[in-house]
């Protein structure tokens, strides 16, 4: 069935197999003063745009798990920085329902004094690069034999990051037995760019929505980056363990 959402960027389309109930439940929209993505999806279960009950997030984690399902030893990424949080949940949400270990890493736009594994753009962000770290020297060998490698991002569009991240990563990981590309909105589709990425290993899909996305511009929006935006990487003091540089799942602060 095919929902409407009016917003000022102009008519969005979702065409889904999902009411609109579960939709309002998940996600709104809105714009973005951004001419390379004219809006974005609001998601109401990861706690960054809404504000949202522990328990719903609790929820949204232990649900995407289970479509995971137990297996291998495992690494899960994530994106920063909207699905550096739903990435833990989902990492500690799966490390406790199977036996083999858990490592969880997230990707990150502030500079640490650690060694790089590689960096990814998003192409579409206002703030285009992010950071890769090597995994602490405590994890680094467990996490290269990891045998499941699952990628977590609150929504994806065509997967284009996605890919770029893989094609990064994978060198890293010589053991690798499945890939579980996972998200709570799945708006790939026939756009899919990893269709044509020909790995020997199988990659399965998992969310919790799955739909199609148009949008029909109004003509007259055309909006341009704040003056003031600052697109570069952070030289802030950072942390560099809660997850910048991997956790073995689930986390026990020290």
């Amino acid at each position: 069935m095919k929902h409407i959402y009016d917003i000022k960027a102009g008519t969005l389309s979702l065409k889904t197999a999902e009411e609109r109930t579960t939709l309002d439940r998940i996600l709104t929209f809105a714009c973005r003063e951004n001419p390379k993505r004219y809006f974005i999806l609001v998601n109401k279960l990861i706690g960054r745009y809404t504000p949202t009950a522990p328990k719903v997030m609790r929820q949204t984690y232990n649900q995407l798990a289970e479509k995971i399902g137990e297996g291998s030893q495992t690494y899960v990424v994530s994106f920063a920085e909207a699905a550096t949080g739903l990435g833990a949940g989902v990492a500690d949400s799966l490390a406790h329902t199977q036996n083999d270990d858990v490592y969880f890493q997230h990707t990150t736009r502030h500079k640490l004094d650690e060694k790089l594994w590689f960096t990814v753009d998003e192409e579409h962000s206002h703030a285009v690069n992010h950071m890769f770290y090597q995994p602490s020297a405590n994890l680094l060998n467990s996490i290269i034999k990891s045998k499941r490698l699952v990628i977590v991002d609150d929504e994806i569009t065509t997967g284009r990051t996605i890919k770029v991240l893989l094609l990064k990563i994978l060198p890293y990981l010589p053991d690798l037995e499945e890939i579980v590309v996972t998200s709570i909105v799945d708006l790939m589709g026939e756009k899919n760019y990893l269709h044509d990425l020909n790995l020997d290993i199988p990659i399965r899909y998992v969310s919790l929505l799955k739909a199609n996305i148009s949008l029909d511009k109004d003509p007259d929006f055309n909006p341009q980056l704040p003056d003031k935006v600052n697109s570069k990487l952070s030289n802030a003091d950072s942390a560099n363990d809660t997850g910048r540089c991997g956790l073995l799942m689930p986390y026990k602060e020290k």
